[in-house]
C-alpha cells in the first residue's frame, strides 16, 4: 500500500477492509518524547475508529497459563467494561486457559452476565489503589496481562498514566493494551 506514512497506510487499509480491530506489536517502552507507545503506534492508536490492541509478547501465546485482565479506576466507560471482559474471555477460551479479572470497585456493580460457556476457569478480584503493585504481586512470567482503556491520548494518560510501561519494566509477563475508540 502506498500512503503518506505507515500509520496512514494502516488506518486506510483498516477502513477499506472494514476491520473490527487492529493488532500491533510493542517493545514495552515508549521510544519518543511525549509519546505513549512510540510515534507510529501512537498515530494509529489515537486515530483509529476501531479497537487497537498493542502487545508485547515475551513468549508464544500458546505457552501462556492464564489471562490477567486489569481494569483500573476511570480507565473505561461502563459499557466498554463488558467489551473488555468479553475480549479477554475470548482470548482465554481460544487458548484454553483461566481468566482472572482485576477490576476497580467502581465497575463491579455494572457487570452483566458473562458469555462464559464454562470452558474457562473465571476469577474476579477487586483492585486496590496501587494498580502496578497489585499486578506485579499477582503476575507470573507465564501470564498474558491485558490492560483496557478508551478515548484520546490525554484521557489515556490521565487514566492509565505510565501503568503499561511500569508493568512492562517490572515483569516478564506478556502485556496487551486494548484501546477502545471514543464513543
Amino acid at each position: 500500500r502506498v500512503d503518506a506514512s505507515v500509520s496512514n497506510g494502516i488506518l486506510s487499509t483498516a477502513i477499506e477492509y472494514h476491520v473490527s480491530a487492529i493488532i500491533m506489536g510493542w517493545s514495552g517502552e515508549s521510544s519518543f518524547y511525549k509519546t505513549v507507545f512510540g510515534r507510529m503506534l501512537d498515530e494509529v492508536i489515537w486515530n483509529s475508529t476501531v479497537p487497537v490492541l498493542v502487545g508485547r509478547l515475551t513468549s508464544p501465546i500458546t505457552s501462556k497459563q492464564r489471562v490477567l485482565l486489569v481494569i483500573p479506576t476511570n480507565s473505561l466507560r461502563t459499557h466498554l467494561v463488558q467489551e473488555a471482559i468479553e475480549a479477554a474471555l475470548l482470548t482465554a477460551q481460544a487458548i484454553e486457559i483461566p481468566l482472572k479479572i482485576l477490576i476497580a470497585g467502581q465497575y463491579k456493580g455494572d457487570l452483566i452476565k458473562l458469555d462464559d460457556d464454562g470452558s474457562v476457569e473465571l476469577d474476579m478480584e477487586q483492585l486496590s489503589g496501587d494498580v502496578v503493585g497489585n499486578v506485579i504481586e499477582l503476575a507470573q512470567p507465564s501470564d498474558l496481562l491485558i490492560l483496557a482503556t478508551f478515548g484520546s491520548q490525554r484521557r489515556f494518560q490521565s487514566s492509565l498514566g505510565r501503568i503499561p510501561e511500569e508493568i512492562a519494566e517490572r515483569t516478564t509477563a506478556s502485556l496487551i493494551v486494548i484501546r477502545f475508540p471514543s464513543v
